[in-house]
Formats: structure tokens, sequence, C-alpha cells
């Protein structure tokens, strides 16, 4: 008979052999003494394959001694799980009432440990998001940003070559020190909030640079050093910009995108956009379509590439400027066609994205 059959001694062969050793025991003799002369008798009886070890008769011995049974209970102590409906609801509701709280926090409230409380968020299948870094739009950007959105995609579904020629530009500045860490800045919830916390990062210490994707290629990056103005932007796009597009052979075809901040609304750089791309040209006043104030989140740069180069450059643990600009460098040369492209025509996605949401800041991650 296989060793882990259920029930595999019969109460009446059990019930022989408590009564045996308890007789033995009352004359003097100890558990494994009076063990041992009952597993001979046994042997000589049923066998030597069905001969009860030590742990198995000590066990039928300890419940007959609490109750008269000799059925299997289950094991005493805390429960093996703590995922009971109440310690779930609990947990539940203080998620919907502080849905900030860190597991660190919510164990310390419920007197769950974090691993627990992990799981349970699972099984509730509610979602953690992050918040994301930008600028704090104002009371008609909004309408401006979904304005600008639904015309682009009407431009799109009418010409699907479109979003291959935009050449999407973008400034950043890469910290040497003190990034602003999102690890635990984490909301609770059944849906995503898609907050927004408005930073700003003047004053630290780091590489300001600009870039540029067009279809599979990149533009850049270039360096910036001090502050960007309006002079620096133009020197910057005459004399750099504008020929590394023509060295790839794109500047007859390509639609160029800035977005509004300062330096690129001067009036120097209006009239060499005008000159370079005539109408193909977007920006705060562009010919092409006007773009919206405070939108950078619904460029390629912003919610891909900014985020691929600097997770490059963090790897590399720079000490110093000259060592930011070479991973920088190393990080664009990491880039494939087909990744530059792809998240380039992922653009779509992101205006539609802001259509749903009515203009207001979408996150960096596509719902």
């Amino acid at each position: 008979m296989p060793p882990n059959e259920k029930n595999r001694y019969p109460a009446a062969e059990k019930k022989w052999i408590i009564e045996e050793i308890s007789f033995l025991m009352r004359n003097g003799d100890s558990f494994h003494a009076a063990l041992l002369k009952i597993q001979i008798d046994y042997e000589q009886r049923y066998g030597s394959e069905r001969k009860p070890c030590y742990k198995t008769v000590r066990r039928w011995k300890r419940n007959w001694d609490h109750d008269f049974s000799l059925a299997c209970r289950k094991p005493t102590g805390r429960p093996i799980s703590v995922t009971t409906p109440g310690n779930v609801k609990k947990l539940e509701r203080l998620l919907l009432r502080k849905p900030l709280l860190s597991s660190r926090k919510q164990a310390a409230i419920t007197n769950i440990k974090r691993g627990s409380c992990r799981r349970i968020v699972k099984k509730l299948r509610i979602t953690l998001s992050r918040s994301t870094r930008g600028q704090v739009l104002k009371p008609a950007d909004p309408r401006k940003r979904k304005s600008f959105c639904e015309r682009m995609i009407e431009r799109f579904n009418q010409d699907d070559t479109l979003v291959d020629r935009i050449c999407w530009t973008d400034e950043t500045f890469i910290q040497l020190k003190g990034p602003v860490n999102t690890r635990n800045d984490v909301h609770y919830g059944y849906g995503n909030p898609h907050r927004v916390v408005e930073t700003d990062k003047r004053g630290y210490n780091g590489v300001l640079m600009w870039a540029g994707v067009i279809g599979t290629q990149f533009i850049g990056p270039f360096f910036i050093r001090g502050t960007i103005t309006g002079e620096v932007y133009h020197d910057l796009l005459l004399s750099k910009a504008i020929p590394a597009l023509r060295q790839l052979g794109l500047l007859e075809d390509c639609i160029f995108m800035q977005d509004g901040a300062t330096p690129h609304n001067v009036e120097e750089v209006a009239d060499l956009l005008n000159d370079t791309f005539g109408q193909n040209w977007i920006g705060t006043d562009g010919p092409f379509d006007s773009w919206p104030a405070r939108s950078c989140d619904l460029t390629p740069p912003d919610y891909w590439l900014w985020n691929r180069i600097k997770e490059y450059v963090k790897k590399g643990q720079p000490k110093t400027i000259a060592d930011i600009k070479r991973l920088s460098r190393e990080a664009f040369r990491s880039l494939s066609g087909a990744e530059i492209q792809r998240s380039c025509r992922k653009v779509k996605a992101k205006f539609q994205q802001c259509v749903r949401r009515n203009g207001l800041q979408v996150s960096k991650s596509f719902e």
C-alpha cells in the first residue's frame, strides 16, 4: 500500500497500538522503548511494510490524549493566509481613502505584512501609477491642446507618410547630481489620475542638449553652453541642425517641429525657419500649425527619447560634465532606426489620448 495513501491504518489497528503503548508506559517503559516492543508485535501481525514510524504513533497518541480521537486534525497556530475577507476590505477602504500611502505605511496601519499587502492589492486589481513631471497648464491650454491634436490626427489619417516626415525636436537638461526620484511617489486606485508634479531644475549642475528625431534618423545631440537664448538657438539651427538635416537628405520633405519655448519665438528664428522650410514648420506661430503652449508632453523626445538617453547615462555613472556628454553620444548611437520609427509613430496614439482627456496632460505610458 502506498505510504502517502489517506487512512492507511484502520481505526482498530490505531486503537490497539495506542492501548498497548499506554499500558507499557504505565508499567515504567518510555515511549520509545514501548514503541520498539509494539513494532515487533505489529510486524508479526501485519507485516513489516505496514509498520508505523515514531512520528506517526506520536501523533496518534497526542490526538488520543487530547480528545480520545483517532482522526487527523489540522495543525494549530495562525491562519496560513492573511488574505481574509476582513483584511481585504480593510486595505481596500484604506487605499480608497489614502491612495498615496506606500506599502510600508499600509503595513504599519493595517498590521499586515508588506508582502501580504502587495498580494491583496494584486487580488483587488488595484493599479499602481506614478506621477508625471511636467508643466502646469493654464485655463485656456486644454482647449488649444485638444484642438491641435484633432487637427493633427485628421492630417495623419489623410497622409500616412506625414508622421515619418516630421522632425520632432526638443531640449533637455541632464543633471550631474540630484535627479528627481519618482520611485516612491505612487498612487493606488482603480484608475490612473494622471497626476502632474511641477518641477524646476534651474541651478543644478549638468548639461543642456538639443536633439531631434525624424523617420528612422536622429539629429544631434548638440550641447548648449550656459543658458539658451534666442541668439544661441538661432546659431544652433543655422550652424548645426539644418546642415545635419541637409546631410541626411531630409531637408526638402521635412516638416520641422519646435515647441513654444521663449528662445524659439524670437523673430530671427522665425525668419530662418521660413527661409529654410517655407510653410513646413510647426511652432507657436508656425504656418503648418500652431504648437500649443506647455505641451512638451506630446512630443516623442519627451515621452520616449529623453527617458531612453537619461537611463543610459545614469547606468554609466557619470562623474563629470564630460562623462555626461560622452555617454549621451553613446546613447544616441545605440538607437536603432526601427526603434526611432516605432516611437515616433506612437505620437498619433498620444494625440488621441490627449483628445480623450479633453486636452489635459497625458502620461508617459499609453492607456
